[in-house]
């Protein structure tokens, strides 16, 4: 099954997503950016982005580092990458994947805190490949964008410190995904369970069948790696833009 491409325009998607599994995300509607930020950072951090902040005057262009088009082009690779990875995953017997999503056995619903766990070592493996990937990826997007000016090289620069000083923050959130997954795992388990007498005696096959409640699971898992892979890349999409901000200036 084709993995369709989401929104890389916001946030927004990826709370669709949670909300639909049932987990509605509390939000302060009146919270400012500066609140925000607050909330995020402490006192050691702040010391630390101050310091880091202080350097960015000293920072200089690195030019020739290639141009916009070319940076597009390695975003675009990247993800379409990453999606196939995920897509091959999910594919029964594709050998070729480094891991595979966990078969199902009568394990998985005998014991719901047992039978979840390798789908969420299997959500986890995907979060570290992704964080691999977009890591790599985003140091590249930096280097071009410090190859226009200073500008965009003292750009370039604060995007490392605000990654260095918030990305904790953003890996720890998107760490309880696999627990909030785990949730909903064991939600369809018992739904299953309930609706029939014979549910613990039947065939394990027969729970991946079409809107059967593994498949269910699995199809909802698939979806949220796709929304999780679009909010990973929007601060590289904000550099990307950033990008096009700099040309329009040199034109």
């Amino acid at each position: 099954m084709a993995l369709a491409p989401t929104n890389t325009s916001g946030g927004a998607p990826l709370l669709s997503q949670l909300a639909q599994l049932g987990f509605a995300a509390e939000r302060q509607s009146k919270a400012t950016l500066a609140d925000t930020l607050a909330d995020l950072i402490d006192l050691s951090d702040s010391i630390t982005l101050t310091k880091s902040l202080a350097k960015l005057a000293r920072v200089k262009t690195e030019f020739g580092a290639g141009d916009r088009r070319s940076a597009e082009s390695e975003f675009l690779n990247t993800r379409a990458g990453i999606l196939r990875f995920i897509q091959e995953s999910f594919e029964p017997g594709d050998a070729g994947a480094p891991f595979l999503l966990p078969a199902a056995t009568a394990e998985t619903l005998t014991s719901a805190s047992e039978g979840m766990q390798p789908y969420q070592r299997f959500y986890s493996l995907h979060q570290s490949e992704m964080d691999f990937r977009i890591g790599k990826l985003r140091g590249a997007l930096r280097k071009v964008l410090s190859g226009h000016n200073l500008a965009g090289a003292r750009l370039a620069a604060l995007d490392q410190i605000l990654n260095d000083t918030i990305g904790d923050h953003s890996r720890r959130i998107l760490a309880t995904l696999p627990q909030l997954l785990g949730q909903h795992f064991k939600t369809l388990r018992q739904d299953f369970v309930s609706s029939r007498d014979d549910a613990i005696d039947s065939d394990p096959d027969s729970w991946t069948q079409p809107g059967e409640w593994l498949d269910r699971f699995n199809q909802d898992m698939r979806h949220l790696l796709v929304t999780e892979l679009d909010f990973r890349l929007l601060p590289l999409r904000g550099l990307l833009d950033a990008l096009d901000t700099q040309e329009d200036r040199l034109l």
